[in-house]
């Protein structure tokens, strides 16, 4: 099977614009992990498209540098034509992966993640928060930061706003007291539209690693966040993959929660991701959904010593209950992040 693993950042679709240092590291981990770990799928032919000014990878036998857009466009459908599949990574902003996937599916490729009716679900936080609402998960309330107002918010209340769509923690703002957001609002000149208020919530940031079918799904890892806020706004500091082993009594209310998600949004396939908060009182409180691969994905291979990209293939020829986990799975200690992801 011939495979275009297609990282969006990296791939030279960007190349007549400056790189975004954050997207483009994160992102560049990702697909450097994935291509080593498709490595050992013998049944597996990986093709990548590659921006010029990134470094060469060698161990990639098929590969396209990209100078130009004129070139992108071309090679990226060249290839589109000659694989039978494509991973996509992207990020959710501006329906950037969902307008990814439709050129997948419209070519009658086989498309290695998410449907797009899933994708422009999870890439708008106030469309999960209705669908998991509807669920009865726990996510905090998200309004429009254009209907935001002062006078309906609590004085003691801190805020988060941050753009509907973004990704991770891009552009994701803190303000200790709703006064600081609305002069903060008054100040700027941005696209509010797009942008949402959320209350920040006291407790442990965590997100869930999961492999899902379109129904069902696998917990292969809980990890946590080190967040730090600095000059106003939210970073992530490190992660700690499997911070929490299926001993710890809350592990089943994480998969109780992973299952249900899988359950709740349509088409839902593949490697994605779950942003939580374990709040102060032990409420487990849903943040957004990531139908990607996430940056958690770097710490599997070294956590279970398998490559996770054979579970992708055995999920895509015989399905999700035919994926064989290793014994230690769920018991094996966590993993630090923070040297991978700390800029």
């Amino acid at each position: 099977m011939k495979i275009l693993v297609y990282e969006y950042i990296t791939s030279g679709a960007l190349c007549e614009n400056s790189l975004p240092a954050s997207l483009m590291k994160e992102g560049d981990l990702i697909l450097q992990a994935v291509l080593r770990d498709f490595l050992e799928v013998r049944e597996v032919k990986v093709i990548i498209l590659r921006d010029y000014r990134l470094p060469t990878l060698s161990y990639i036998r098929y590969y396209h540098t990209i100078y130009t857009l004129s070139q992108f466009h071309q090679t990226w459908q060249y290839c589109l034509d000659k694989v039978d599949a494509v991973l996509p990574i992207a990020p959710e902003s501006r329906n950037t992966l969902t307008k990814i996937q439709e050129k997948i599916l419209k070519a009658g490729k086989i498309l290695l993640g998410c449907h797009p009716q899933a994708t422009q679900i999870a890439s708008s936080k106030i469309e999960t928060e209705k669908y998991l609402k509807a669920a009865s998960l726990s996510i905090p309330t998200t309004i429009s930061l254009l209907d935001w107002r002062l006078d309906k918010t609590s004085k003691e209340e801190s805020l988060i706003c941050k753009p509907n769509d973004g990704a991770g923690c891009i552009d994701t703002f803190y303000f200790k007291a709703p006064l600081d957001l609305h002069l903060w609002k008054q100040k700027n000149i941005f696209d509010a539209k797009n942008y949402i208020v959320q209350p920040y919530i006291q407790g442990q940031a965590m997100s869930l690693t999961l492999i899902c079918d379109g129904d069902k799904t696998l917990l292969l890892s809980v990890n946590q966040q080190q967040i730090k806020i600095k000059k106003d706004k939210i970073y992530l500091n490190a992660i700690l993959i499997n911070a929490i082993m299926a001993e710890n009594p809350i592990y089943h209310h994480l998969q109780e929660i992973a299952n249900t998600i899988a359950n709740t949004l349509p088409r839902l396939w593949g490697f994605i991701g779950i942003d939580l908060i374990i709040a102060q009182n032990q409420s487990l409180i849903i943040l957004e959904i990531n139908p990607r691969l996430t940056t958690s994905y770097l710490g599997l291979r070294t956590v279970y010593g398998i490559s996770p990209m054979r579970w992708l293939f055995t999920l895509l020829n015989e399905g999700l209950d035919k994926i064989v986990l290793p014994s230690n799975f769920g018991h094996q200690p966590f993993l630090s992040l923070r040297e991978k992801i700390v800029r």
